[in-house]
């Protein structure tokens, strides 16, 4: 994975001198605002971690779901110097960064009149864990060539998902039969 510095031009909130607690503060507050009231963080700076978890729970279907977003705060690393010549991430930014990319996401939706879940969806957390990102980016060649995507990959734990395979797999197993029932005619 590239690492990306401070210094570079295209690097918003580089000038910043808000304490990352600070910004933590207000990413509570953001999600306060917008009615999340289940988050919790995994605040270990010293290991090159932070990151929020937050509820997500929608109405579809007639039938509540509750998921959980994983979001992880992105490292932009400051230029090893004479002075300072260790990388370390910058963490004044780095929370900027992810404050201001919660902000419009959570206003989009609303404005939008989406739901957070398709707002958030990559960043849904299954349960064994990864983000639907981590999981599926890796198929997409398969999924987009119309393969299937093992159960394992779609959620291991998951009844739904499970359902959902079994259907899809009886479907591709009677699409050529339908095939040929249609070109017999």
């Amino acid at each position: 994975m590239t690492q990306i510095f401070s210094n570079d031009p295209v690097v918003p909130y580089k000038t910043t001198k808000i304490n990352p607690l600070t910004t933590k503060a207000e990413i509570e507050g953001l999600l306060a605002r917008w009615n999340i009231k289940k988050y919790a963080w995994n605040w270990d700076p010293e290991n090159s971690d932070i990151t929020l978890n937050f509820q997500v729970t929608e109405i579809i279907e007639e039938k509540e779901v509750n998921v959980v977003v994983q979001l992880e705060c992105p490292h932009i690393y400051d230029k090893p110097s004479r002075r300072n010549p260790k990388l370390q991430i910058n963490w004044q930014v780095s929370m900027r960064v992810l404050y201001w990319w919660l902000k419009p996401h959570l206003e989009y939706h609303y404005l939008s009149q989406s739901t957070k879940l398709a707002m958030f969806l990559p960043f849904i957390q299954g349960s064994n864990g990864k983000t639907l990102e981590k999981t599926l980016v890796p198929r997409l060649s398969q999924i987009a060539q119309g393969q299937l995507v093992d159960k394992a990959t779609i959620e291991p734990d998951s009844e739904m998902a499970l359902k959902e395979y079994e259907l899809l797999k009886k479907e591709k197993e009677t699409q050529p039969s339908r095939e040929k029932a249609e070109n017999c005619e």
